[in-house]
């Protein structure tokens, strides 16, 4: 597959809805690289991380596999295929074919909404398959939903997700720790020292336990190995029903609602931020600045599902729906 790169003179899109909020779209990664929206008091600011720096895939649509794979390793109807190891043993985010790193096609543009549309070739991030993803940004009144549709002419492991980063406050130059958060789930992905998810466990009393809405340093003060290991959460929540999570920012008023019929979400608080990381407007980051959401199913499910593994096979159509709605609290 030949590699198409965007400059810094990418073409951007911009979509508005009937309420004001407005959102930039880059072809490159199909990435949200901004999205203002209102404060209690009418003020709209960017509340997603824009920056340039590949390793952050700051907004961008990760495909096909998102987070990491043990060994690169996926066995498919007994044939062991071997993704990338670009992060040591491991793979994470699909390697350097990631889609989060590639141009895709602008197939469509109006007002409100986009459909943009990326292309894996057989072989492609080492798995089978002439993958089409297609991907449909829609802004309407007070939410941003993402549409996700991939086809494949070979049976293949899929795992896509959307990778933007969030502050609520709209300023990315402190940590976003002050945030109230909540998760419905009851059960986390426990990770080791390579950020690989090995035991599931309940939330109940531990520092993972959103079931109540509580702000991100009200729940690390519990702390644990894991944390300390991800320099804060990298996670992967099970979820049992909707909404996913509640976002809110008090100091703004600013509140993000997100609704996904993905299995999982991995929450990600942004602790290798600030490496090397400069924003948008030249700034840098610092750890912890952004807080990722990223509804997918478990990462390394080809070691943790076994014969469950999230197949999509020739000639049948996968799909994954995202929304965020945004308000005031």
């Amino acid at each position: 597959m030949k590699k198409r790169y965007a400059d810094k003179n990418n073409h951007r899109l911009r979509l508005h809805s009937g309420s004001g909020i407005t959102a930039e779209l880059s072809p490159e990664g199909a990435a949200l690289t901004a999205l203002y929206t209102p404060d209690r008091t009418g003020v709209f600011e960017n509340i997603v991380l824009s920056c340039t720096a590949p390793s952050v895939f700051a907004g961008a649509i990760v495909a096909p596999v998102a987070g990491r794979i043990s060994g690169g390793r996926v066995p498919i109807h007994g044939c062991m295929y071997s993704m990338p190891c670009n992060e040591g043993a491991n793979c994470l985010h699909s390697g350097s074919e990631t889609l989060g790193h590639t141009i895709w096609d602008i197939r469509r543009t109006d007002t409100d909404s986009a459909v943009l549309e990326g292309h894996l070739a057989d072989g492609a991030c080492g798995l089978p398959g002439n993958r089409v993803l297609t991907v449909t940004y829609k802004l309407v009144g007070d939410s941003l939903s993402i549409e996700f549709c991939m086809k494949t002419d070979a049976d293949t492991f899929i795992n896509p997700t959307s990778h933007i980063y969030w502050n609520l406050s709209g300023d990315f130059t402190r940590p976003a720790y002050d945030h109230i958060l909540t998760i419905n789930a009851q059960r986390v992905w426990y990770n080791d020292a390579q950020h690989l998810p090995v035991c599931l466990k309940p939330v109940q009393g531990t520092a993972f336990d959103f079931r109540s809405p509580r702000t991100l340093l009200q729940a690390m003060e519990n702390g644990s190995q894991d944390l300390s290991n991800a320099r804060g959460y990298n996670n992967a929540f099970e979820l049992v029903g909707s909404p996913a999570a509640v976002l809110a920012n008090p100091a703004s008023g600013r509140q993000l609602t997100l609704e996904t019929d993905a299995p999982c979400l991995v929450f990600y608080s942004g602790g290798f931020l600030g490496t090397g990381v400069t924003l948008a407007n030249g700034s840098s980051a610092v750890p912890g600045c952004a807080l990722a959401f990223e509804p997918q199913f478990v990462p390394d499910a080809p070691r943790l599902l076994g014969n469950d593994l999230p197949l999509l096979h020739s000639g049948e159509t996968f799909r994954r729906f995202i929304r965020y709605r945004f308000g005031n609290v």
